[in-house]
């Protein structure tokens, strides 16, 4: 009776009634190449940082009403999709690298109902999360500054 139960705790196929349970697992051998990433999506130029570019919610056959982009800046929306733009503070201008702006989005992300309608919700979260955001002026002065020789250097 005790030799039933034990071997439905093991991990073999077989029904082996002896009291030590076997732990042979046949795991299929990890692949040693990775196939080449799609061709329809070319790079983006490199004039533009790949991140300074806007971001297509409704091009890419997504569900507006189930998308939320978020960033940390509201030029990144395309006209017609800034209802699903959350716009984050920037962590590195906050005095606590940005753990209470970040706090509230994960537990207001994880709070939301199936279903819900994010272009109503990405307002109201990222104007909770700016409000938790306490800048540290040192950092933004820095940023500023960071942000002034880049232009020169370009222009």
């Amino acid at each position: 009776s005790s030799s039933s139960s034990s071997s439905s705790s093991s991990f073999s196929s077989s029904s082996s009634s002896s009291s030590s349970p076997s732990t042979s697992l046949s795991i299929p051998p990890f692949p040693t190449s990775i196939p080449p990433p799609p061709t329809s999506n070319p790079p983006p130029p490199t004039s533009v940082p790949h991140w300074a570019t806007h971001k297509p919610l409704a091009a890419l056959g997504l569900p507006m009403a189930a998308v939320a982009l978020i960033d940390n800046e509201a030029s990144k929306g395309l006209p017609g999709e800034e209802s699903n733009l959350l716009v984050m503070p920037t962590w590195e201008e906050a005095d606590d690298l940005g753990e209470a702006a970040f706090e509230i989005l994960v537990r207001e992300l994880l709070a939301l109902p199936i279903g819900v309608d994010m272009r109503v919700e990405c307002r109201r979260i990222g104007a909770m999360a700016a409000a938790a955001h306490v800048a540290d002026e040192t950092a933004v002065e820095k940023r500023r500054l960071e942000k002034e020789q880049k232009l020169e250097r370009r222009g």
